[in-house]
């Protein structure tokens, strides 16, 4: 008779008389692999046996007390402009460590296009289509003419080109990204209006 109890019972109360219980009134009783909590009078289920079994199951199972994670947010490149201390424009710009003395990064010949170029926004202001940094200075090749190299120059051979006194002098984030950029100019110029 008490095999038959066991799965006629609901299955949270089920899973409480598998665990067992200590301390109880009652003694367990196996049968066939399974056991279930009997009353002291043979054949009746001690139902205050099971509930408490319960409670101290309901102690045991680990609640989630951590809030909610939020949805990873994905960070958005913003759009750069930035002044020059000269005209160069058409100048390869590579980034310098703050005391000049090694490189930081450099394009690869293949990463410039035609359309590396920055864009002139006026009154000394450009629009960076090629990663500008606040360490950025600008060498003597060209784009036409790193575009053209069968590899990138050595780090020696980048600092020797450097341009002496050739840097940015000014830099800002716009808050669009650099293909809301481009796409309005006008904006940005109206944007760096604003902000004189």
């Amino acid at each position: 008779m008490t095999m038959n109890l066991l799965p006629k019972l609901p299955p949270l109360i089920a899973a409480a008389t598998m665990i067992g219980c200590s301390g109880c009134s009652t003694h367990k009783n196996n049968v066939a692999g399974r056991s279930t909590f009997v009353s002291q009078h043979h054949g009746e289920t001690d139902r205050g046996a099971i509930i408490a079994s319960e409670r101290r199951f309901d102690k045991l199972v680990v609640r989630d007390s951590m809030p909610p994670v939020p949805a990873p947010t994905h960070a958005t490149a913003k759009a750069t402009v930035y002044r020059m201390s000269g005209r160069y424009a058409d100048n390869v710009a590579i980034s310098l460590t703050p005391d000049g003395k090694r490189v930081l990064s450099y394009p690869a010949p293949s990463d410039l296009t035609e359309n590396s170029t920055p864009i002139n926004l006026g009154d000394g202001w450009w629009l960076s289509r090629c990663g500008i940094t606040p360490n950025s200075v600008f060498t003597r090749y060209t784009y036409a003419e790193y575009r053209s190299l069968p590899k990138a120059p050595s780090a020696e051979e980048l600092i020797k080109s450097v341009i002496p006194g050739a840097c940015v002098t000014e830099l800002r984030q716009l808050p669009m990204t650099p293909q809301q950029a481009l796409a309005d100019t006008t904006a940005v110029s109206e944007w760096l209006g604003e902000c004189r």
